[in-house]
């Protein structure tokens, strides 16, 4: 709900304080820095981390109390401006772009933290056969909450909600009053009902006591990792990549070249557009009307969303569409639809297209993962297959003797020394290895919060260019729209009417949606 708040609403609202669309565009990389920087280091530290809760929940709790912190500066930065420093118009009028500012990166943070600990949770507690239905099923959650979430800033919740859920006050307080309850109590359920154990970290060796006979052993300690240590961590896992992973993380990457265009100019498109059609609701104080239009279009969008995420799952499970096609041919509408919106010049036009994309939409949200989830879960159950047969001991009166060289050449990379001879004549053998290995040693299935983090380094390294891409292209067209009123060229929209350099920047992400599709016959299914 918090997303679809920053989805719907940001843009416009950015633009209600004066904000030029250059630098808004700028404001948004913010979720390219909070995706590349919070998913991999969430991902890493959650995947060791030992709270008696669990590895996953903590950080979503962290991360969760952060997004309410956001949200409520977001919907009252007006007021806090007006109580944190001198009161003349100007000043309230920067305080209010710095906290508002300010908040939408701490959202974006925040929600990547909850993001990343929920998709690794799903990877840990349910097997590789239900890995594609659960992912569905969390795409499915996703759009309902989108469907509420945009009805929600669609109606006119300032004449129907009471006071204090924002009523009377502004649409932007009132829509994250409702996203803070709607969040609180999906977090609360997710907590609550989730059963994770705790985490210990694996010893490749158990210390046996010195009364049952057993060769006393030296317990495997492991320290906490520093940050640099972290980092590359990270920019190892990054660089080994598997190949069907990688080949998804090059989809991503221009999928997502493809749809940051459209998940922040949606609205605003709309909104233009709504306003060249009825030039008297673009009034300083009634900037929500067209707002609005661009919220009910995303409300289509989310509905047909919601209804391909159940027909297709549906499909793909009973064998009857596989999903390497059904991901081809979402990015193939998704080309076709944005390809066309130079030429959309209504409401009428915008939402119909907007309402399509909602197919492809569905797929991009359940597909790429449902295909990480099942090849990291393959791997964890060889491994686990592997590392069964291999720790039978053999029967017979030197099953300890042949258990202690197994253990010893299992560890080829590790440093071995041999201490004298204790009291009792037992020769006790110590590990040194773990202060020094610089490689962790984990299975795969305790990698899954680092291996979606990569994945998602894919996803959020395209904002990076999409912003820059769209300040490029909103300088350049309002280059032109300059020179054309200098020089009495006829009257052409300008301001938050001109909708052409939106147009431009969808028509940008529609060219790599159909690169993403091409990429995506490469895709190796499990």
């Amino acid at each position: 709900m918090g997303g679809t708040v920053e989805i719907a609403y940001g843009t416009p609202f950015l633009l209600s304080l004066n904000l030029s669309k250059e630098l808004t565009a700028i404001v948004w990389l913010a979720g390219p820095i909070s995706g590349l920087i919070v998913q991999p280091i969430i991902g890493a530290i959650s995947d060791t981390s030992t709270f008696r809760m669990g590895r996953r929940r903590p950080f979503i709790l962290m991360g969760g109390v952060l997004v309410l912190a956001s949200l409520v500066c977001i919907s009252y930065s007006k007021e806090l401006a007006s109580l944190s420093g001198p009161s003349d118009p100007d000043s309230i009028a920067r305080r209010t772009v710095i906290i508002a500012i300010t908040s939408f990166y701490t959202l974006d943070f925040s929600l990547n933290a909850v993001q990343a600990s929920c998709r690794s949770l799903i990877v840990d507690s349910f097997c590789m056969e239900q890995q594609e239905l659960v992912n569905a099923f969390s795409s499915n959650m996703g759009n309902i909450t989108n469907v509420f979430g945009y009805f929600t800033g669609y109606v006119d919740l300032v004449k129907y909600l009471p006071s204090f859920l924002g009523g009377g006050t502004t649409q932007m307080k009132a829509l994250c009053n409702i996203g803070i309850i709607v969040f609180v109590v999906s977090i609360a359920v997710t907590c609550l009902t989730v059963k994770e154990t705790r985490y210990s970290h694996p010893l490749p060796i158990r210390a046996a006591s010195e009364d049952d006979g057993r060769l006393p052993i030296g317990r495997f300690r492991r320290s906490k990792r520093a940050f640099t240590e972290t980092a590359k961590y990270i920019w190892t896992s990054a660089r080994q990549i598997p190949l069907p992973i990688k080949r998804i993380c090059h989809v991503q990457f221009f999928a997502w070249l493809g749809w940051f265009p459209f998940l922040i100019y949606s609205s605003t498109w709309v909104s233009g557009l709504y306003n060249q059609e009825h030039p008297e609701a673009k009034t300083s104080g009634n900037w929500a009307e067209g707002t609005r239009a661009g919220s009910f279009a995303l409300l289509i969008y989310a509905i047909v969303a919601m209804v391909a995420g159940f027909v297709f799952p549906w499909l793909t499970t009973r064998r009857y569409l596989s999903m390497k096609n059904v991901y081809t041919g979402s990015h193939l509408i998704y080309g076709v639809t944005m390809v066309t919106s130079y030429w959309i010049r209504s409401v009428v036009g915008a939402t119909v297209a907007i309402g399509i994309v909602g197919i492809s939409w569905a797929c991009s949200m359940w597909i790429p993962f449902a295909l990480v989830g099942e090849y990291l879960y393959n791997e964890n159950n060889k491994k686990d297959t592997t590392n069964d047969a291999n720790s039978v001991p053999p029967a017979g009166a030197d099953g300890d003797l042949q258990e202690t060289k197994s253990i010893s050449s299992s560890m080829s990379e590790t440093e071995k020394s041999v201490v004298p001879p204790n009291d009792s004549g037992t020769v006790v053998i110590e590990i040194k290895s773990l202060e020094t290995q610089s490689e962790p040693i984990k299975s795969e299935l305790e990698n899954t919060g680092m291996a979606l983090g990569v994945v998602n380094i894919f996803v959020v390294l395209p904002q990076f260019l999409v912003a820059l891409i769209a300040a490029l292209i909103f300088m350049i067209r309002q280059k032109y729209v300059d020179q054309a009123v200098s020089s009495d060229q006829a009257a052409i929209p300008t301001g938050d009417n001109d909708v052409v350099g939106v147009a431009w920047v969808l028509e940008f992400g529609s060219w790599m949606a159909f690169v993403a599709a091409l990429l995506s016959r490469r895709v190796i299914e499990v």
